[in-house]
């Protein structure tokens, strides 16, 4: 140690002990040399500290350890799952109630009367999602969802500012900008397109279609058709109805079980053919009637490659609020098939799949129904093997069907809020594993040794219980059942505050986000024009018998 008088400058000819006079004489000529104790609690020194062997190993120590703590805590922040908090437990101190990734991964189940913070709860967790980087996604068939989830990251600018350039915002009921949603032109095989848009049409018309003889035939060789030619769902009423035209787009075909089916089958069945054709024709010419949906389809690009949307962790948010019921169900199906057809192309990158969780909300009217090909059990299964995890919600068991009810009771993480009496049977034999030893009230017995007794609930009254307390459960709380955890657990939402955008800064926002990636909808309207022309009746060829019948004599 060193001693240093910190008073020296004010202080003249006192002695100041350092490394250069240690021990050296006073001014008065002594050779006085207190002790050290006393040297270093005289006033007016301070005590500074010398580099010594120990004080190189007490750093190198420090730092070692430091360097070892920083190593293990990188090293459990990198081994920690990632979680998503749902809510909290109620009680004096309500702890957060989160649930890992891997719990997700068997997909979420929610369900909840009107008014009950289901939708809420999808908003709080889409919000997460984003900002936490993952790839998700929602199909919001009454536009609230999609509009709260953009003001609730609209108000939270620095947790959101990286992530803006991940959206894309889908709004087929826009008149100014629309995405082209070319289904026909996805990047998959033709088989395997016209199979997702046949089940996406089964989806939409389910009772409709399962009555039309053919049906599947008809509009897989039409759509098989429309893709080698390069066209769009807007020319399948034409190619139906037109033959010149039909014939023309039969050309180039290189598939002879195609052009069989069109030269054999198709133009055999003779005055037959509008009542195969008709069901069909009533349900598909929404393409050209409609006019938001035959600028959509009808584009000659399709700006939503759902294969890239997974694979890059992009966000999509789908607003459907705003179209009348058969388009929005039309659109939805469309969507779904779409991703359940990306996620089936990723078998080939098991070790390259990203997670995508995509949120559909009423998912009855766009998933697997009576009429669909598949079962909502094996989309499930297929979706979760291949890296496509859905959280499905909807308002009370009586909107999906018996074989839709079997696939949902295999989800493994359901969240339930108040729901009717009829539901609230149902759901609590999944939710509440009961026993007979709940104590009802204590009896007092006075011929008995401890003077009382219990008396239990019996099991129809425990089951009781559980029924009134799903029936009556107040807005904001919810039971959460999870494979971890297979008894429920009520739980309290996360509050989440109004947030202060108005529509006019909401507005703005949806706009900047479409001219990314979406084209002006006069553009998209000569692009079909300038099609319609190049197929225009006087510049098809007419065919050699047709042109015989014409002939003069």
């Amino acid at each position: 140690p060193v001693f240093v008088n910190s008073h020296a400058k004010s202080t003249p000819g006192r002695a100041v002990r350092s490394r250069h006079n240690c021990g050296n004489s006073t001014p008065d000529g002594d050779r006085a040399q207190p002790r050290r104790r006393d040297r270093r609690t005289a006033p007016g020194y301070r005590f500074v500290t010398r580099p010594t062997s120990a004080t190189f190993l007490s750093h190198a120590v420090y730092n070692k350890v430091r360097t070892n703590f920083l190593n293990l805590s990188m090293f459990f922040a990198q081994t920690r799952k990632p979680q998503l908090e749902i809510g909290r437990k109620p009680g004096l101190c309500p702890a957060k109630y989160r649930v890992h990734d891997q719990a997700r991964s068997t997909h979420t189940y929610v369900i909840g009367v009107t008014g009950k913070g289901k939708s809420k709860l999808l908003e709080h967790l889409l919000f997460q999602d984003v900002t936490c980087g993952n790839g998700c996604g929602v199909l919001d068939p009454h536009s609230d969802l999609a509009d709260d989830l953009l003001r609730y990251l609209l108000s939270h600018p620095q947790r959101a500012a990286r992530h803006w350039s991940r959206i894309i915002y889908f709004d087929p009921s826009r008149s100014d900008y629309l995405i082209p949603f070319n289904v026909l032109k996805s990047g998959f095989p033709a088989y395997e397109t016209a199979q997702n848009i046949v089940e996406a049409f089964r989806r939409t018309w389910p009772k409709a279609l399962d009555e039309a003889p053919r049906f599947a035939n008809i509009a897989t060789a039409g759509v098989l058709t429309l893709i080698a030619n390069g066209l769009t769902l807007v020319e399948l009423p034409r190619l139906l109805t037109d033959r010149l035209y039909r014939e023309t787009l039969i050309e180039p075909l290189e598939d002879p079980e195609l052009v069989a089916f069109w030269t054999e089958r198709y133009e055999k069945w003779g005055r037959e053919t509008p009542l195969m054709v008709e069901s069909i024709l009533n349900k598909v010419t929404a393409f050209t009637l409609n006019p938001q949906l035959r600028l959509l389809l009808g584009a000659e690009d399709n700006g939503l490659d759902f294969r890239r949307i997974m694979d890059e962790g992009r966000v999509l948010i789908v607003n459907l609020g705003r179209c009348d019921a058969e388009t929005r169900r039309l659109i939805g199906s469309l969507i779904v098939t779409g991703l359940e057809q990306a996620a089936r192309a990723r078998r080939d990158q098991r070790e390259r799949r990203r997670p995508f969780y995509f949120c559909i909300d009423e998912f009855q009217d766009f998933c697997a129904n009576d009429g669909a090909a598949q079962t909502l059990a094996q989309i499930l299964s297929e979706c979760r093997k291949f890296g496509l995890h859905l959280t499905l919600s909807h308002q009370t068991l009586s909107q999906v069907n018996e074989r839709m009810k079997g696939a949902l009771g295999n989800i493994q993480l359901k969240i339930v809020f108040g729901v009717s009496r009829q539901d609230a049977e149902i759901l609590a034999r999944h939710l509440f594993q009961i026993n007979g030893e709940q104590v009802k009230h204590r009896v007092r017995d006075a011929d008995q040794q401890t003077r009382s007794h219990p008396v239990y609930y019996s099991l129809p009254e425990v089951w009781e219980r559980c029924v009134q307390s799903l029936q009556n459960l107040p807005g904001r709380h919810a039971f959460v059942q999870s494979r971890q955890q297979q008894q429920a657990v009520r739980i309290r939402t996360t509050t989440i505050r109004h947030a202060a955008i108005d529509e006019g800064a909401l507005d703005a926002h949806k706009l900047r986000l479409l001219k990314r990636v979406a084209m002006r909808t006069d553009a998209l309207a000569r692009q079909i024009s300038t099609r319609v022309s190049t197929y225009a009746y006087d510049q098809i060829n007419e065919p050699p018998q047709f042109k015989e019948t014409l002939a003069p004599a």
